[in-house]
């Protein structure tokens, strides 16, 4: 297994902590604000600190400014459509509040086959509609009482934030493309994804603080640790993109990535929320394993 798919694997375990981080700050009533505020600072510390004064002059060079640029608007519509998300993270579907945006990643596996002609084969093709039909089946399946429903209001908000996640998907795919001379360092990337997600949150959270005031102290906790996650997953991302775009695969990164950790986030709700999936939603899940497998051959 090349050192690619072993990035993806990786990818989809740090993204699915980030999920778990994300429904347990949800159910403590934290401040999506101050959460991502708090997270995304000490995620960008800890990378600076890592990167250290080559980090900082990378960043400051002339050639580089359009990867800085397209890494900071990513870092404002993935906020933006993640704080969607968390809110959206009610009683009640979480694992198909949290699929559904998932499916981002549409917008770049099509963007990458149209613009930068990535390799697409009839497996790939497949794999990539069995998930999107298999998620869709759970979104919008009719269920019984005390299962995971989710409302037809929450399906279009998780529409809304699919969408934003997508378009920020290809800003952030882009600069991977880039020669060597004009594209970041994955630490340099990342660093500047968080830091931009810390000051959008942080103007949003000084606007909003007497509204978001009771779930600041809690979300300070949960925000460390999705730091730490959110960083790593980053440093993961980045190399992952670079490397499987040379072979003309960046388009499954997030594919495959984002259905694993469909998968294994569902499977943390059964287990530490007790909602109760059907017969044919464990069918679905089949579907999106096997859609996984398709989209990798």
């Amino acid at each position: 297994m090349s050192t690619g798919y072993l990035l993806l694997l990786a990818l989809g375990v740090c993204w699915t902590f980030v999920a778990i981080i994300l429904s347990e700050a949800k159910s403590k009533n934290c401040s999506i604000f101050a959460f991502y505020c708090i997270g995304s600072f000490l995620a960008a510390l800890l990378l600076l600190l890592w990167g250290g004064a080559p980090l900082l002059k990378e960043l400051v060079m002339p050639e580089k400014r359009f990867a800085v640029g397209c890494f900071a608007v990513c870092a404002i519509f993935n906020g933006i459509g993640q704080g969607i998300t968390m809110w959206n993270l009610k009683n009640g579907g979480r694992a198909l509040a949290y699929a559904i945006p998932q499916l981002s990643f549409l917008f770049s596996f099509l963007w990458s086959i149209f613009f930068w002609g990535q390799l697409l084969n009839w497996r790939s093709a497949g794999g990539i509609v069995l998930i999107v039909i298999a998620v869709v089946f759970l979104s919008m399946r009719k269920q019984q009482k005390n299962s995971s429903e989710l409302e037809l209001k929450r399906v279009f908000i998780s529409i809304g934030a699919m969408m934003l996640c997508g378009i920020s998907q290809i800003l952030l795919i882009t600069p991977t493309q880039l020669p060597e001379a004009k594209a970041l360092s994955p630490l340099s990337g990342a660093c500047v994804i968080q830091a931009a997600n810390a000051l959008f949150f942080l103007i949003a959270l000084l606007c909003r603080y007497k509204q978001e005031k009771s779930g600041v102290k809690p979300a300070v906790k949960y925000g460390i640790f999705w730091g730490i996650f959110a960083s790593c997953a980053y440093c993961v991302l980045l190399p992952a993109l670079r490397i499987l775009g040379k072979i003309g695969q960046s388009g499954i990164v997030f594919a495959v990535g984002s259905s694993m950790t469909i998968m294994l986030f569902a499977l943390f709700t059964v287990i530490r929320f007790r909602e109760k999936l059907t017969l044919a939603q464990w069918g679905a899940f089949a579907g999106i394993i096997t859609g996984i497998i398709l989209v990798r051959i």
